[in-house]
């Protein structure tokens, strides 16, 4: 059996990508039901496909499922260290419609500012298509009117996309999505909106790309990295006693050389 990664151009197999849509119901415990139609055209025969979902934090995977032109196929979710593989059928090669379907939990965390924030990448970079959308809903009664939240999308690190929120839907789209973009939705909630969400944590585990990116692919809130000036600071403002002494004695050191080298100097 042939695998290929549904989301490149491999020797094994000649894959080409035309469209996705992706479709997210928010639910007011912060977790989202995802319905992903991936519109692509391959040369396979009864060999597997592979969709790969990146590390993101404290989000996890459940309930996948995936139909080929509305027809429910085999299907596997593999967990591994760096993220998940979600795994099916090709069935024939031509060209077709694979609805992904599965849970993602802890999509929506709470911030050090006491809102909300859904910031995650639907679509990641690598891809060259044709048309891309994302559409983010909200489950009933979840949003009391549009103030409620307030939305940025990105295409990259620095790169804007448009973004339409009405009526508690949110609308993401790209007519040309090149292979080195790749599509977010960032979405900051009002602090009534979600109540039952765990508290932040402060993450340090996080890379120099995330760092410098507009649309951070961690969804952990207020996510930095000390550097080790500020830790030493912050430790001689805990040690205060404690290091007044120390700077008394480095004084004293100091001085006591220097009345060494006043009486050797002729």
């Amino acid at each position: 059996m042939a695998v290929c990664v549904a989301m490149a151009l491999t020797a094994l197999c000649d894959i080409t990508l035309h469209d996705i849509a992706v479709d997210v119901l928010i639910e007011k415990n912060g977790s989202a039901q995802l319905t992903e139609v991936i519109d692509l055209t391959h040369n396979m025969h009864d060999d597997e496909l592979i969709f790969n979902i990146g590390n993101k934090g404290a989000i996890t995977i459940s309930d996948f499922s995936v139909s080929e032109d509305g027809i429910r196929v085999s299907s596997n979710l593999d967990e591994k260290s760096n993220g998940y593989d979600l795994r099916w059928d090709s069935g024939n090669g031509g060209r077709h419609k694979y609805t992904l379907r599965y849970k993602l939990s802890n999509l929506v965390k709470s911030t050090f500012s006491q809102q909300a924030e859904l910031k995650h990448i639907f679509i990641k970079a690598g891809l060259d298509l044709d048309h891309a959308i994302i559409t983010v809903h909200h489950a009933d009664g979840l949003l009391k009117d549009d103030d409620d939240m307030c939305v940025t999308a990105g295409l990259g690190a620095t790169q804007m996309a448009d973004a339409d929120a009405s009526k508690g839907t949110v609308v993401v789209e790209s007519t040309s999505l090149g292979s080195n973009e790749k599509l977010g939705v960032r979405i900051v909630y009002d602090s009534d909106v979600f109540t039952d969400l765990e508290a932040p944590k402060i993450s340090t585990d996080i890379t120099a790309e995330e760092l410098s990116s507009g649309m951070m692919t961690t969804t952990e809130p207020e996510a930095y990295s000390e550097g080790w000036l500020t830790k030493i600071w912050d430790y001689l403002l805990d040690h205060l006693l404690l290091s007044l002494i120390g700077i008394a004695a480095l004084i004293w050191a100091v001085s006591f050389v220097i009345r060494k080298l006043i009486k050797l100097v002729p």
